[in-house]
């Protein structure tokens, strides 16, 4: 299950509030490398190269550092070894069928989170999951999307003062 929105809009709410299910293991990072500018969706679009990919995915996505010293990225749940072995089998199979092997890179990152949980499933919450909906489709074709969203002037009430944010309700 995947929920997306704008920033600010309730999506890490709604996954926390999903994952209390036992459906559903709560994927506490925005793993971002599905729904991203140069993810997944622009690979499969012929939009980025492999190369470009592979180097946000260890890059980026990997460890990202984010303002009030807080570190986010994939690091946070999983490995680096089994991270590479994903990233190297994800490569050689990308050739023969790209659908499937983006499929099973996603599922070898998460779905390891939720089983070590006893959970059967994951929601992931990365804020362009709306905007990706129909490659995600695609590859994961039962999956659930929730678009959450939420008045402009709330939003822009809630980033103000944010550090990544401006410092005026005019400007956010």
């Amino acid at each position: 299950m995947f929920v997306g929105g704008t920033s600010r809009s309730g999506t890490h709410a709604m996954a926390k509030l999903v994952g209390a299910h036992p459906a559903y293991r709560y994927i506490y990072r925005e793993v971002r490398f599905h729904a991203d500018q140069g993810s997944i969706p622009d690979l499969l679009a012929g939009d980025t190269t492999m190369d470009e990919f592979l180097a946000q995915m260890r890059g980026h996505w990997w460890k990202r550092e984010r303002p009030g010293d807080r570190v986010g990225g994939l690091h946070g749940i999983i490995d680096e070894e089994p991270f590479e072995r994903l990233l190297a089998e994800f490569e050689r199979a990308y050739g023969d069928d790209p659908w499937e092997a983006s499929r099973r890179l996603i599922r070898g990152i998460l779905d390891p989170v939720a089983e070590r949980s006893g959970k059967p499933s994951w929601i992931e919450q990365s804020t362009r999951n709306v905007a990706r909906g129909p490659v995600l489709l695609k590859l994961f074709p039962g999956m659930k999307l929730i678009h959450t969203y939420r008045d402009g002037r709330e939003v822009a009430c809630s980033v103000v003062n944010r550090p990544w944010g401006p410092n005026d309700v005019p400007s956010a």
